[in-house]
């Protein structure tokens, strides 16, 4: 689906679905639903593009997953009476960019999952129909690297030194730090909404374990809050509270969780490191040692023991912490939204350490955050730039802002504000990701995930099985780049 939005058509619009093919009418009247949202960056950082520079009449054309979880929201470009503070804000950026270039943006709708196989074709075609590709990173990783995008680097105006760009999670899920090409910040919601956070139940907390909320943030704060900790706090927990002797969602847990995505997110949080970089800032295997196994020992035995409660149903596990059965829950920014309707007072802490010994909080963002890439058949690098540019900074003055203040900190948390708003800006300010945890290492990626959820620690078996394959693709993403 291909929508052309410019200010009179964004004032009226006629939207129609990738999905369904359902026409919709949107009336919206800007002068009483667009509220300002700006001036929320008082740093004056400003991106580096030319004040004279504009594109009168050009249209910026972006291809994107038609899924709203994933993509760009949908709000981005439209808007109605009902919309709230968030909206309004994405709704101005779009305005705004406008406005500012004297262009147009067109969103094109792909079909879910086959976006990299849309892009793929037309690069390969030598088409140059789209300025900008916006994909799950999972979905879209292996594409990356096909020479089908322009990197970082040719874009002139995309300065990733600047705040609004994620520079430490793109280099590190790079193959050469130095050349990436991929985009990844405030550009787009995603990159807030798929970092990893623990939540834990206040009430539960005091009642059964004798600490307080605040004394949960202080432990944070003084680098007490391992999985050794987590894992203390999770065992003797469980209670067979409606009394029919078997564990069902009806009983109390220490930690209810999916066995699945959850494994992963929690040891890619920890701290350790399971790649590193050769002499010419190629990535190699580092996960072979005690560590690991003494991990993964860790992660069985939160995961897997009598206090922990799993279903593979990710809203089952939602149910049972937001009904208050549960002392720990453990997801992303995103689950947030899930929990508005419960009655449960949690707290939200940052994924915990491997130990003490790691000095600083790391949080993994999910492999289902979105990346950004620019075709090779741009005809304008320099005009997809500064689109681009002005689009994450916008994005990082208003956007982020409103997402993150007003919804996140003030919309969803419960407790202690001032106490929750500390560890959301200690988790933001420490998004870090292992270049195993989103790029394909044939099977090794997945080796905590499918150790922990066997129950057995077959690590050393399980990694030497997959060491060949592993090294043989980091081979492979070298030799594509060379």
């Amino acid at each position: 689906m291909k929508k052309l939005l410019t200010l009179s058509i964004l004032v009226c619009m006629v939207l129609t679905s990738a999905c369904s093919g359902q026409t919709v009418s949107v009336a919206t009247d800007t002068a009483e639903a667009v509220v300002d949202t700006s001036g929320a960056d008082e740093t004056g950082i400003t991106p580096d593009i030319p004040a004279e520079l504009r594109y009168n009449g050009r249209t910026f054309r972006i291809l994107a997953t038609p899924d709203a979880n994933y993509g760009p929201v949908i709000e981005d470009f439209e808007l109605d009476k009902n919309a709230d503070v968030l909206q309004q804000a994405l709704y101005n950026r779009l305005i705004d960019t406008e406005d500012r270039f004297g262009i147009s943006m067109e969103l094109n709708y792909g079909v879910e999952h086959q976006i990299i196989n849309v892009s793929r074709s037309a690069i390969n075609a030598g088409s140059d129909e789209f300025d900008m590709v916006a994909d799950v990173a999972c979905w879209h990783r292996d594409a990356v690297y096909e020479g089908l995008y322009l990197p970082v680097s040719e874009l002139t105006y995309v300065d990733l030194n600047k705040p609004w760009w994620g520079k430490s999670y793109i280099e590190s899920v790079s193959v050469n730090p130095a050349e990436p090409y991929i985009l990844f910040g405030s550009i787009n919601l995603k990159s807030v909404e798929r970092s990893v956070c623990t939540l834990f139940n206040i009430d539960m907390m005091r009642d059964v374990k004798g600490i307080s909320e605040q004394e949960m943030y202080d432990m944070v704060l003084e680098g007490k809050w391992t999985l050794d900790k987590m894992i203390e706090l999770v065992k003797g927990t469980y209670n067979d509270e409606n009394g029919d002797t078997v564990a069902d969602r009806g009983d109390i847990y220490g930690y209810a969780h999916t066995d699945g995505g959850q494994i992963n997110w929690i040891a890619f949080s920890s701290g350790l490191e399971f790649t590193s970089r050769d002499e010419n800032g190629y990535p190699i295997l580092a996960l072979n040692n005690e560590r690991s196994v003494d991990l993964t020992d860790k992660l069985i035995r939160l995961f897997k023991g009598e206090d922990s409660f799993s279903d593979p149903n990710q809203s089952v596990g939602v149910e049972v912490f937001s009904s208050g059965h549960a002392l720990f829950y453990v997801n992303r920014f995103i689950c947030l939204g899930w929990l508005r309707d419960s009655n449960v007072n949690y707290g939200i802490l940052p994924p915990p350490k491997y130990d003490e010994t790691i000095e600083e909080y790391y949080v993994a963002v999910a492999e289902n955050t979105q990346w950004q890439m620019v075709p090779v058949t741009e005809p304008d690098p320099e005009f997809a730039s500064a689109v681009i540019e002005y689009l994450a900074y916008a994005g990082y003055k208003d956007v982020i802002p409103a997402y993150y203040d007003i919804t996140v900190k003030f919309k969803y948390t419960r407790g202690d504000l001032e106490g929750a708003s500390q560890m959301l800006d200690l988790i933001m300010a420490n998004q870090r990701n292992d270049f195993m945890s989103v790029n394909t290492l044939g099977g090794m990626e997945s080796i905590f995930y499918e150790v922990v959820k066997s129950g057995n620690n077959t690590f050393s078996s399980r990694y030497a099985s997959l060491e060949s394959g592993a090294k043989y693709r980091l081979r492979q993403y070298a030799s594509d780049l060379g």
